[in-house]
């Protein structure tokens, strides 16, 4: 939005060319997008977790492993994401974020069917597949935020950017729920043929619907030059406070299914519903939340908040000892205390860091904006990589009880 005249910012870059269905074709689509993608990623803990550790026998480490293919491949993405909005249409970006969704979705479900003494051949599929939503994701999400600030105006872009982010808790919601049903009533890969089956129908509309937008030439192909305006302590806490969190969340959600179904005595399928309730607080909470957030004079009181409800969060999530019963009421607890450290993260990060580069530069290049948001995904992927991996090396050093504990205990000194 930076980069855009004042004519544009009126009215929006491609705002005369295009009609009123156009647009809302467009942030249909757009919205549907991000859905797909949390939905798929969303079945990871509760199906794709399991299936590693109990049906190929490997070890959590190994798993860790795995799961951190997603994010990774996502961080590339977003590298070469500047490179690919100068040079490939937007419509074409979509076109191919889905086919790799859909490829992906289907391949992982396929992984069920690999003879379990096929170690080369399920390894070299899982991250061949996963890597392609990895990358599909990385790529749709560049397109997404640049697409809606250059088709509607500039006071219009925060109530879209919104709609966006109920459809990642939408998306984050379905994913498990749609997941068990399907997988209590046929198995591993209808749950994950779903969201393949969904990112082909977008597919279809896509090419149906989607109007030819312009190429944007004006998008940075580095962001380099930026990072001397996050040299401050505002901006460092920031985007620390997002890695942090990201790793932490990994460290729960990678290995929260087999967690309930060892320690809490919950079903694999009741497990996805309960990992449900976290983005169905968000869904419902984001939208008053973000206006409190937005008035509010000391913005980054709310990511020490955050990650402090993250460590209460934790807390919920520690098994009983041998002499205490179980109760599902502990992880209920767990997901909902969860899900406002999300909504606290989400909306406080990016509004603190511009917050201190105004007060520092007066004036500010039109590109910090574009850098901020940029470095602040970079921050939450390079956290989730570090979360998987770390999870699976500490639960199957430490057990559950002491991940928890450590990541809940470095989490409390950050703040």
């Amino acid at each position: 939005i930076q980069d855009h005249t004042p004519q544009e910012r009126e009215i929006g870059v491609a705002g005369p060319e295009l009609s009123s269905r156009e647009k809302d074709y467009i942030t249909g689509i757009l919205c549907m997008t991000v859905f797909i993608q949390c939905f798929i990623v969303s079945q990871f803990p509760p199906f794709l977790t399991p299936l590693i550790l109990y049906d190929f026998n490997y070890g959590k480490n190994v798993v860790g492993c795995i799961l951190a293919i997603y994010p990774a491949c996502a961080i590339l993405a977003g590298y070469w994401s500047p490179w690919v909005l100068n040079n490939i249409t937007k419509k074409n970006i979509l076109l191919c974020s889905l086919v790799m969704q859909l490829l992906g979705a289907f391949g992982v479900g396929i992984l069920t069917y690999i003879t379990y003494d096929n170690d080369l051949l399920f390894l070299g599929l899982a991250f061949l597949f996963i890597a392609l939503l990895g990358l599909g994701a990385g790529f749709a999400e560049a397109m997404v935020y640049t697409t809606i600030s250059e088709v509607y105006p500039l006071e219009e872009v925060p109530s879209k950017l919104s709609s966006v982010q109920i459809s990642f808790g939408l998306g984050m919601m379905m994913g498990p729920s749609l997941g068990a049903i399907l997988h209590s009533l046929a198995n591993f890969f209808a749950a994950f043929a779903s969201g393949g089956t969904i990112s082909l129908c977008l597919f279809v509309l896509t090419v149906m619907r989607f109007p030819n937008l312009p190429l944007n030439t004006s998008v940075r192909h580095s962001h380099k030059h930026t990072f001397k305006f996050f040299r401050s302590i505002p901006a460092i806490y920031g985007l620390s406070a997002a890695c942090v969190v990201l790793a932490i969340t990994a460290i729960l959600m990678n290995f929260v299914t087999p967690l309930m179904m060892q320690e809490f005595d919950i079903s694999q399928n009741s497990s996805a519903l309960l990992i449900c309730i976290q983005p169905f607080v968000y869904t419902i909470a984001y939208t008053p939340f973000a206006s409190v957030v937005s008035q509010s004079e000391r913005k980054w009181t709310f990511i020490s908040v955050g990650i402090l409800l993250q460590v209460i969060g934790l807390m919920f999530f520690l098994p009983p000892d041998e002499h205490e019963d179980y109760h599902v009421i502990s992880p209920i607890f767990g997901f909902t205390v969860a899900a406002f450290q999300m909504i606290f993260i989400s909306l406080a990060v990016i509004p603190t860091i511009l917050e201190d580069v105004e007060d520092r530069f007066p004036d500010p290049p039109e590109e910090v904006l574009d850098g901020v948001t940029a470095m602040f995904v970079l921050s939450q992927n390079v956290g989730d990589v570090i979360g998987s991996i770390l999870s699976g090396f500490l639960i199957d050093s430490m057990d559950y009880r002491g991940t928890y504990t450590t990541a809940a205990f470095v989490g409390f000194c950050f703040v």
